[in-house]
C-alpha cells in the first residue's frame, strides 16, 4: 500500500478499473471512508470491498430485483467472511484504538498500525473480492 493511500482507496483502486472505474475517479471516491469513515468504524477495506461489489453485480436498472438482492448476498457473504478472519469489521475493533480521535491516530501511527496491520486488512479484502466475484 503507498503512503497516504487509505485501505478503501486501495481496494478501489485496484478492482475499480476492471469494473470501468478509472483509477483517478476511484481515488478521489474513496477518499472519504479512510479511517473507518475518518471516525475509526467500518474499516476501508470493508467500505472500498462493498463499493467494489456494488460495482461488479449492483443493478445496471433501478427496478431490477435480483442484482440488487445478489449484491446484498455477496455483501452478506463478505462481511461475515471477513469478520471470521479478522474478528471484527470496525477500525477501533480491529486496531484496538478510537481513530476517531487524534490521540487514536497518533497511537495507531506510533504503533505503525497502518503500514503493518492495515495492510494485512486490505490483502485479505482483496482476496475475498476475488473469490465471492
Amino acid at each position: 500500500m503507498h503512503i497516504g493511500i487509505s485501505c478503501s482507496q486501495a481496494i478501489l483502486a485496484a478492482f475499480g478499473p476492471g469494473l470501468g472505474l478509472d483509477e483517478d475517479t476511484a481515488l478521489r471516491l474513496a477518499r472519504g471512508l479512510g479511517m473507518g469513515l475518518g471516525r475509526g468504524l467500518t474499516c476501508g477495506a470493508v467500505s472500498g470491498a462493498i463499493l467494489v461489489l456494488g460495482l461488479a453485480q449492483g443493478p445496471r436498472q433501478l427496478e431490477e430485483r435480483q442484482p440488487r438482492f445478489a449484491c446484498y448476498e455477496a455483501t452478506g457473504e463478505f462481511v461475515r467472511r471477513f469478520q471470521d478472519i479478522h474478528g471484527a469489521i470496525a477500525c477501533r475493533d480491529l486496531l484496538g484504538l478510537d481513530l476517531g480521535t487524534a490521540q487514536g491516530r497518533r497511537q495507531a501511527q506510533e504503533r505503525g498500525l497502518f503500514t503493518n496491520r492495515c495492510p494485512q486488512f486490505v490483502k485479505s479484502a482483496g482476496q475475498l473480492l476475488e473469490q465471492i466475484l
